[in-house]
This record gives structure tokens, sequence and C-alpha cells, in this order.
């Protein structure tokens, strides 16, 4: 869409009082923010000629957005101060090329006993009416699609979560998902009900921008970048399978040791790896797992996804990416979710965990002591 050319986009506007003029201010902060190239006489240098200024930028700007207001409207009707100039400039370069859509109106503050929303000269031209604030979010993204092509709706959806910090949102996620739950206490969860309030717990995550903010715990950690649930009892977790037997949510009056603990029932082999010795794996990783591919249905080993091919009754055929790795555990496991930036991420946990998560499968520990003993006694990070 006009490649090569200046996509520069000049707003129009004016000053009627500073609440329009903060308005308008933050418009183009907005404007800014999602990458459109904006420009007002905000951006005019002190002691520049203002005429033609005004004059330089409505000619080479690829849009110009028309600020309309009563005080707007009649300034530029009657040929007053900047507005009146710049409509006289538009107004004979609508003349020159009728069919120009460079003249963009939004309506702000027109009163409803005016029956034109618009300068004269923008009389017949399609506008976005952005009067109503509570709109704004809907309109803004109309505007930024039409100005650059690009859709914000997701960007704009999660303005919201900007202020955050990963502890922050996840205690967040964590308060408003287990409301009842009494601080710095265990609680538990179980089957459907455990899966419920995890839905819940990911509504917002799952389309979330900075969903690096919640990552499971182990020894080895990664983010969580996706959350589905399977049935009442299974979830995934990125490319991985857990069958929940219970969730314990620790909701802490220190935000950031808020942490929900996972313990997942073992799932039946596959039968895919006949020879796999599921006591030695456990004799040594504590636990016992498989990886596997779902393709058009039917289970493939996992070095057949890699390879990007399988045998079909008998005939090779290509993936051509239409299968899905899955990892599950064909034993207890057990795993911790929190806060990418929660005391759960300390190297010194990191070293630990493992062997700790262990024991608790054994039932040699228990999660009261642990959280005790070890949780609460790791220092906030920064």
């Amino acid at each position: 869409m006009n490649n090569g050319m200046n996509k520069t986009v000049f707003v129009s506007y004016s000053h009627d009082d500073d609440n329009h003029k903060a308005w308008v201010n933050q418009l183009v902060l907005k404007l800014k923010k999602y990458r459109v190239s904006v420009l007002s006489d905000i951006d005019f240098p002190l002691g520049g000629n203002l005429m033609l200024m005004m004059n330089q930028a409505l000619e080479s700007s690829y849009k110009v957005l028309v600020i309309c207001t009563d005080n707007y409207n009649n300034k530029a009707n009657n040929g007053l101060g900047g507005a009146g100039y710049e409509s006289h400039i538009a107004s004979a370069m609508i003349m020159a090329n009728q069919d120009t859509t460079k003249f963009i109106p939004i309506i702000r503050n027109v009163s409803g006993t005016n029956k034109n929303k618009t300068p004269i000269s923008l009389l017949g031209r399609s506008y976005l009416d952005m009067s109503n604030d509570q709109n704004f979010n809907e309109n803004f993204i109309t505007l930024v699609k039409f100005l650059t092509g690009e859709d914000i709706s997701y960007e704009i959806k999660n303005e919201r979560f900007e202020n955050y910090t990963p502890t922050s949102y996840f205690d967040y996620c964590l308060k408003s998902t287990f409301p009842d739950v009494n601080l710095n206490k265990l609680t538990n969860f179980y089957g459907k009900d455990a899966v419920d309030r995890l839905d819940y717990f990911f509504e917002d995550y799952k389309d979330f921008t900075n969903n690096d903010f919640v990552w499971w715990f182990r020894g080895s950690d990664n983010a969580v970048h996706h959350y589905q649930r399977v049935s009442d009892s299974k979830i995934m977790l990125g490319d991985t399978l857990y069958d929940i037997s219970s969730i314990t949510v620790y909701s802490a009056q220190a935000y950031y040791q808020s942490f929900i603990y996972f313990d997942i029932k073992p799932e039946n082999p596959t039968g895919l790896y006949p020879g796999l010795n599921i006591q030695d794996i456990v004799n040594e990783f504590g636990y016992s797992w498989e990886e596997y591919a779902i393709y058009k249905n039917m289970l493939i080993k996992s070095n057949d996804y890699y390879n990007g091919a399988t045998v079909v009754n008998g005939i090779p055929q290509r993936l051509n990416g239409e299968a899905k790795i899955v990892t599950h555990y064909t034993t207890k496991y057990n795993f911790i979710l929190a806060a990418s930036s929660s005391p759960y991420s300390s190297e010194s946990l990191r070293r630990i965990l493992p062997e700790v998560m262990n024991a608790i499968l054994s039932n040699k520990l228990d999660l009261e002591v642990v959280l005790k003993d070890i949780f609460l006694r790791l220092p906030k990070r920064s």
C-alpha cells in the first residue's frame, strides 16, 4: 500500500481547551506507540513559520486526521485561524482530486444541534466517530488498521497488563482464580474442579503478549506459552499432556511467593516403545515419560516426527507439518507453576529441586515441610 511514499499522518485540530488538547496529544502518542508516524503542531519548532509548516505537512503527508469539534468546524467554515487555513488547503486538494481519501474526519466534540459533523469542505466524506470514550479502543483499532493495514486488536486487548511484573501478574491471576483460598495456606483442588480453575487462571494468558510470565519449575524450567483443556482432568501445557490428580494452591501474602503445585497421575504407555523399561528410567530420574506424536489421529514414534516421515500400512508418508509432538508421564509426576522472576526460579533452588520433588513423589517429604523449610526461606528476586 503506497510503497515508497511518505507514510506520515498529519493531525489537524483546534486548541479548544486543555481537555481537548490533552485528548489529541494522547491520540498522537498512542498512534506513535502502535508504529504510526504522526505529525502535529506539537512537533513544530518554536519560532518557525506556522503557515509554511502547516502547508508542507498537508502537502507531504500520507493521510490527514481532521479532529472535528464545533469550534474546529466553525473556524474551518469561516476561514479562521489555523483550522481555517488548513481547511482552505484541503478544499483545494479535494477539488483537484475528488476521489482522494487523504482527509479522514475524526468526530470528537460536535453537538447534536449541528446537522453537519464535519467542515463544509469534508461533507460527504466517511468519518470515524470517536466522541464516546467507552468505544475508543474499538475505533482506534479501526483507525490504525486503515492507516497501516495492521490489526492491533491483540495488542490493545493486553494493554491492561502493561504495568505488571511477572510476579505481580501471576499473583493477580492466582488470587482472582482462587479468591476462596486462605492466605499462606496450602489448599487442594481435585479433578474437574482443578481444571475448571486452571481454565480461569489461563483465560487471559492464552492471548497474553507477555506470555513468558508464567513458568513451570522442577530443576529444569520453561515458560508456559500454550495452555489447552483436553478433558475434565487433562490439560496441555506447551507440548506436554498432564492428567491432573490434584493441584495445591499457595496464595501468599507476600505476592512473589505464590505458586501452584501439580500432582500428576500416570498415563498408560502408548505401546510404541515395547523395549522401554519404565523402572530403569524411574531409578535414574525418579519418574518416567514417553514422547510421541499424533498424525491423522494415529500415534507415531517421536523419531518419525523429527524425521518428518512415518510408515502407514507399509507405505512411507511425509508428515508435511501435520503431526503434533506430545509428551506424557507413565508414572506419577509433579512440578510447580510460578512467576518467571519468583524465588522458585533461583539457581540455588534449581540445583536441589529435582531431588526435593522426587522425595515428595516417593512420600519421603511432605509439601508442607518443603514450603516451610525451603520455599519460604528463598529470598525475593530483584
